[in-house]
């Protein structure tokens, strides 16, 4: 677990899956295209070798069907054949033409070299005359086909019987022609379908396939596949099927074979089936792949080594730079020795190094100036204490003095030589809550004698917390904001206060909040005041502002203040802040 936990931390081990990513990435797209790029010309080359076959083929095929239409149109209108469709009105001379037209037709019968036969239907007395060599169920079935032909009411046609029957395609001529004509005769020219077998071995073909010649029906002609004539013919018909699915596309892939499919365009419109096996088609490149993965796995091993060897030796100073920005990230500015490493590497870590000692020399000054520009803002805002609190307590005394009271002028000078004493003593430096506290009621009570009011200052003070370090005169101007502008102007009312420190639950948090049962503020008031302390404003709520600048500053920018109020019924000025004072 701890080595997985090492590789997927390791710098080491991320550079070295980099780099390899970045060597067998580009060999492993080479080796595909290449790869794919010679079964694509393979494929193309024997798919054009396929075609020019295939239209050899259908040429053959054509040009056999216009020899048999020629042979028809010849023979057709041959003296012995159109005179044998007329009786001589002697039974004699009947037969005498019937054996001139028997050795016609064998004359005829001759050029397809046992592979065809012609014969002669005779309407006037439903005869039929055939070359020697016509068994007798071709002859049943020679005349079945010439009645079936009759009734198309065509000159010619040429069609195929189903493969079950006899194998065999028929040329059938119309005599005379002209369908205005009474007909008087059809000529038959039978073509086995050892005939169109011998037309596909003589076409050369180095494509190691095989060819299966269909009619527009579908039914099965001829076929070089070495499977049984039933299957062959299951097959052809389910290529022809997916041949029309595609939109009769001439090419495609079918059960791992590339199939061409060719109709002609004339006569029955016979259809040439090529079929190619796929491992031909693989055959001439499992040399090329061979090769090419070959050569790839002697790339990819040297090239790991060398990877492994690179990574490695750009490991150990990468990883001492690594390391030494750690140091840095952690405070640590100390210089380090620089171990050997390539020229980019190494100087990197000098450079590292003079980076540190100049942080640590900014750093320094930078604190010394924060702690000098911290110290400077708080001996300001004190100072803006002071003054104002001596105007206040001068006044007072001056009041007496005119009015000749000596006991209350002797009780409010000691209290404010105590205060004094207080605020001046120890300068700058925090102090316990509950000194705090105790000025706070010399305070209040410098204020009964001035005023001739009372004002309680009541406290609920979690445990633990009255030693709690604040900074001196934080509650003072609270204090007085609360008895200026809330009580005072209350006639006839006796101050309360009510002063609450806290422990949030939630992290290190305390809050400081006091309470008066004065006037309160207005709702658009205390949305001035707290508008003024965000925008930072001066020259209004001189004490608030007062306050919450020296907490921000003590405490940092996380503090919070939070103000309400009721009209009639005071007002709460609550602070949150981290203790960053014990």
């Amino acid at each position: 677990m701890r080595f997985f936990q090492f590789l997927k931390t390791s710098f080491f081990f991320r550079l070295l899956i980099f780099m390899l990513a970045v060597l067998f990435i580009p060999l492993i797209i080479l080796v595909v295209n290449t790869q794919g790029a010679a079964d694509a010309s393979i494929q193309k080359q024997v798919s054009r070798i396929n075609e020019q076959v295939v239209g050899q083929l259908m040429e053959r095929i054509e040009l056999t069907m216009i020899q048999l239409q020629d042979l028809g149109n010849q023979y057709g209108s041959f003296p012995t054949v159109l005179s044998s469709l007329t009786s001589t009105g002697s039974a004699y001379e009947d037969s005498v033409q019937t054996n001139y037209l028997s050795a016609t037709l064998d004359i005829a019968a001759s050029v397809f070299h046992n592979d065809g036969d012609l014969g002669l239907f005779r309407l006037r007395n439903e005869g039929l005359t055939t070359s020697s060599n016509v068994s007798y169920e071709d002859r049943e079935r020679f005349s079945k086909v010439a009645s079936n032909f009759l009734k198309s009411g065509k000159s010619w046609r040429y069609m195929n019987e189903n493969v079950d029957n006899s194998g065999r395609s028929y040329y059938l001529r119309r005599i005379p022609f002209d369908t205005w004509q009474e007909a008087k005769g059809i000529l038959i020219i039978s073509i086995k379908n050892s005939l169109y077998r011998n037309l596909i071995q003589r076409v050369e073909t180095d494509n190691k396939g095989f060819f299966t010649l269909v009619n527009a029906q579908g039914s099965l002609i001829s076929s070089t596949n070495p499977l049984s004539i039933k299957d062959a013919h299951s097959s052809a018909q389910a290529l022809l099927e997916r041949w029309k699915q595609l939109g009769q596309s001439s090419q495609f892939l079918f059960n791992e074979r590339l199939v061409l499919i060719k109709q002609s365009k004339q006569y029955d419109q016979v259809i040439v089936i090529s079929e190619i096996p796929a491992e031909v088609l693989t055959e001439d490149t499992r040399r090329i792949r061979q090769f090419v993965q070959y050569w790839a796995v002697l790339l990819a091993i040297a090239g790991f080594i060398s990877v492994l060897g690179f990574a490695f030796y750009l490991y150990r100073p990468l990883l001492a730079v690594r390391r030494h920005i750690e140091r840095i990230k952690q405070g640590h500015f100390a210089p380090v020795k620089v171990a050997p490493a390539p020229r980019e590497i190494g100087e990197l870590s000098h450079t590292l190094n003079a980076m540190s000692v100049h942080m640590q020399t900014l750093l320094s000054d930078l604190k010394l100036s924060e702690e000098l520009k911290r110290r400077t803002e708080i001996k300001a805002l004190q100072s803006q204490i002071n003054p104002h609190f001596l105007y206040n307590s001068l006044n007072t005394i001056l009041v007496y003095t005119i009015m000749g009271d000596y006991d209350k002028i002797k009780s409010l000078m000691g209290s404010l030589l105590s205060l004094l004493r207080y605020s001046m003593e120890h300068f700058e430096q925090h102090v316990p809550l509950e000194q705090e506290i105790a000025y706070i009621d010399d305070y209040l009570h410098m204020l009964e004698l001035r005023y001739e009011r009372a004002f309680v200052l009541e406290t609920e003070i979690d445990e633990g917390l009255e030693e709690l370090l604040v900074p001196k005169l934080l509650l003072q101007p609270l204090v007085e904001n609360a008895v200026f502008h809330g009580i005072l102007p209350l006639k006839e009312l006796n101050g309360k206060l009510i002063l609450r420190v806290a422990r949030i639950t939630e992290g290190d948090q305390i809050s400081i909040s006091l309470t008066d049962n004065g006037k309160g503020i207005n709702e658009f008031e205390l949305a001035q005041l707290r508008m003024g302390l965000l925008l930072e404003a001066t020259g209004m709520h001189i004490g608030i502002r007062n306050v919450w600048d020296r907490i921000r500053l003590v405490y940092g920018p996380e503090a919070e203040y939070e103000f309400t109020s009721s009209i009639d019924r005071g007002t709460t000025f609550l602070f949150r802040f981290n203790n960053k004072l014990d």
